[in-house]
């Protein structure tokens, strides 16, 4: 779960910190929290089992699925999200190809406690404050420029080649000008400084989600997780 490190010169209608300059500095201490999980750190390392991957890609559907739907909905009102959001980066086609490969269907197993925690505040969020959807995803996209890395891991443990880890590396060689383009979008927005604020603090919880997730996926978890 890559943070992300460049600066940006994007600006906002908050003042002088660009936005995205503002959660990478915000979301530092989340960030380190949740890549230093012992689940993560197995997983960047290519030491889960095979089952243990599927299972998180599963798991994975359910967190893209609810945002990336969230995110469509509510652009109708918040065009600024499809701003930011293109159609490229969204990730649930890619989740559900890389289930196909393994012959697993998403939602085939049910959400963990945390997922579904997640899900629900995602939902108020949708309804009472649209706009900070994109803090949430700025996490995801950004884990793409670490994800890239970790897919060489995950390629050589599962002995994959592309399909099976497109969702860990969905732009291949693209992948640094696809993140700039996005930090520009985002840095576009003219924000005012609660939706700044709204967008810090999406982006802290999402952190902070994606770790609860991880414990539930460790194995003596996910005993009592139903399918």
């Amino acid at each position: 779960m890559e943070h992300p490190t460049e600066n940006t010169n994007g600006s906002n209608g908050a003042g002088a910190v660009g936005i995205m300059d503002r959660l990478r500095v915000a979301t530092a201490k989340q960030h380190d929290d949740a890549e230093n999980h012992e689940f993560q750190q197995a997983f960047f390392a290519g030491r889960l089992t095979q089952d243990q991957y599927v299972r998180y890609l599963v798991e994975l559907h359910h967190v893209y699925a609810c945002l990336e739907n969230h995110i469509r909905s509510a652009s109708k009102d918040r065009p600024e999200l499809a701003q930011v959001v293109a159609e490229e980066n969204y990730r649930e086609a890619d989740l559900v190809d890389d289930l196909d490969f393994f012959g697993v269907a998403p939602g085939s197993s049910n959400p963990t406690p945390a997922t579904e925690t997640f899900m629900s505040h995602t939902e108020v969020l949708a309804r009472t404050n649209p706009i900070a959807l994109l803090g949430m995803h700025y996490v995801l996209e950004g884990s793409n420029n670490g994800s890239k890395f970790i897919s060489r891991n995950i390629r050589r443990a599962y002995e994959l080649t592309d399909r099976g880890v497109r969702t860990l590396d969905p732009y291949g060689s693209d992948q640094r000008q696809k993140w700039l383009d996005y930090k520009l979008r985002m840095g576009e927005l003219e924000l005012s400084q609660d939706e700044c604020d709204a967008l810090v603090q999406a982006a802290q919880y999402m952190f902070s989600a994606l770790g609860r997730v991880s414990s539930d996926l460790m194995p003596e978890k996910l005993q009592n997780v139903g399918t």
